[in-house]
């Protein structure tokens, strides 16, 4: 047998069982104090990053936000990109991730393919996602706004993840000869 292929083999056997947001919780318990994310100089610990994360769940379930739901992601690397992602996934629905960059077309594009029932990113953009007629999530806008009240005031739904089959993220490629093809990657 091929010793690279059994080294592979090995290291892929090392990889633990459990969805992304389970990675997350553990993290906040075995490594509570330690920076998850720094952002512009700010550091974040895993704890914060958890608890923020649970109360943007909230917010997004206040919206409608179910497991299966697709939930359209365009932010920059940011803290509120992480916080977005894992609160999503937190809730069992789909990271439909989507640059920043695109302008009407592409975004008309992916809205089309993916059918997101919410759209999160930032103000700068409201022009670029009007046309589509979705719901909106602006973090500079309404998560400066929320107080930990608002956030606690809706229960999470408990939610079973298969990691294995269930998709996490939909992807998109660079749609270098012709418009972008959907990937599905699943939350393992």
């Amino acid at each position: 047998m091929n010793p690279s292929v059994t080294k592979q083999k090995s290291v892929i056997d090392q990889i633990p069982e459990g969805s992304l947001f389970q990675f997350l919780e553990e993290s906040a318990v075995t490594y509570r104090d330690r920076i998850a994310v720094i952002d512009e100089g700010k550091e974040f610990t895993y704890d914060t990053l958890y608890k923020q994360t649970l109360h943007l769940s909230s917010l997004l379930a206040s919206k409608g936000v179910k497991q299966g739901d697709r939930v359209m992601l365009m932010l920059p690397n940011c803290f509120e990109y992480v916080l977005s992602y894992y609160a999503i996934l937190r809730l069992g629905a789909i990271v439909v991730q989507v640059n920043p960059g695109y302008q009407r077309e592409e975004l008309s594009h992916m809205y089309s393919i993916s059918e997101p029932c919410l759209w999160i990113g930032e103000s700068v953009h409201k022009e670029k996602v009007e046309p589509l007629k979705l719901q909106c999530l602006f973090v500079d806008e309404e998560l400066s706004t929320r107080t930990n009240e608002d956030l606690e005031r809706v229960s999470l739904p408990e939610v079973a993840v298969n990691a294995s089959e269930d998709v996490a993220v939909i992807q998109f490629t660079g749609g270098t000869t012709g418009h972008s093809k959907r990937s599905d990657v699943n939350a393992s």
